[in-house]
């Protein structure tokens, strides 16, 4: 966290101290409405993505809660990540259900077991879950758990980074300004493009937009988070004939990306013929030269698909 803080806060302002170009007063002026719009627009969108979206997930949990269908799933693996302060464990559980399709799916979830002591969330349990009727997230949550909380770290972020916007603006005019006003600004100072760089990376990492950032979306077959759901509650399985598997030079987090050319027979007896890249961890790149793979596919949209 630190270390990110300091790539997007404090690094920006080691360019201040490379010079000072003094631009044009359009071209100062046009700088200061951008800089001004940029630090709004990145605040607006912390509010939008981690305050106000945060909200409508907690209702929806509430309202998945009372009237989601209420399903057995069963723990097929467990991993433990951390202990908190609070005696309460972090675990990664990898679960199995019977879908609307009558087809039995697996999926990973975050959760996090306020009573260790009584084991249970160890693998081969049986859990409750509340499935989804609509293709809202989440698809599913665990029968009696807790209600998202709200945090108050986004509601810190907003003023901090209002502060440091006000405060790195003031303190570079008063140092930089020289009788010129604002004309030290330009596209260049960092002012002005840092809450630009900001919304770039955490969108491209997922934390501001609905369906997930671009490295997200690359790892998963760049489905949305509305496909994946559907494809959890409603995809049907089936086995594919794997024609290649190439990889396509990209890396994602060092996993290879994989080009596959497969085909396979939908609930219609029809014939599919798909193309789909995966980000394929290297524990399982023996995988791509199987010559067969069971997949999840929408019954409704086979363009929508997993590989399994």
């Amino acid at each position: 966290m630190l270390l990110v803080i300091f790539f997007l806060y404090v690094f920006p302002l080691a360019f201040t101290y490379t010079g000072i170009w003094y631009s044009s007063p359009i071209v100062s002026t046009l700088s200061l409405v951008a800089g001004i719009l940029g630090w709004t627009l990145f605040n607006f969108l912390i509010f939008k993505n981690l305050i106000y979206r945060l909200s409508k997930v907690k209702s929806r949990y509430s309202h998945l809660s009372d009237y989601g269908k209420p399903v057995k799933g069963r723990i097929v693996k467990n991993n433990f990540i951390k202990e908190n302060k609070d005696g309460s464990q972090s675990l990664e559980i990898d679960i199995e259900f019977e879908n609307y399709s009558n087809t039995i799916v697996r999926t990973t979830m975050l959760i996090v077991d306020t009573r260790p002591n009584e084991s249970r969330f160890e693998e081969g349990k049986e859990i409750n879950l509340k499935l989804n009727t609509g293709n809202e997230s989440p698809a599913f949550i665990l029968e009696g758990a807790n209600t998202v909380k709200l945090k108050k770290i986004p509601i810190i972020w907003m003023v901090v980074n209002i502060i440091y916007a006000v405060v790195v603006f003031v303190v570079s005019y008063k140092f930089h300004s020289n009788g010129y006003g604002w004309r030290f600004l330009s596209p260049g100072y960092p002012w002005v493009w840092t809450p630009f760089m900001n919304i770039f990376i955490y969108t491209a990492l997922g934390v501001f937009g609905e369906n997930g950032g671009f490295l997200r979306r690359k790892m998963y077959g760049n489905r949305t988070v509305e496909e994946e759901n559907m494809l959890l509650l409603y995809g049907r399985k089936a086995t594919a004939k794997i024609n290649s598997a190439n990889l396509t030079g990209t890396y994602i987090n060092e996993r290879p990306e994989v080009l596959f050319s497969l085909n396979f027979k939908d609930q219609e007896g029809n014939l599919q013929h798909r193309n789909a890249k995966r980000v394929v961890p290297l524990t399982e790149i023996h995988k791509t030269q199987e010559e067969s793979r069971e997949i999840l596919y929408l019954p409704n949209n086979e363009k929508v698909f997993d590989l399994l």
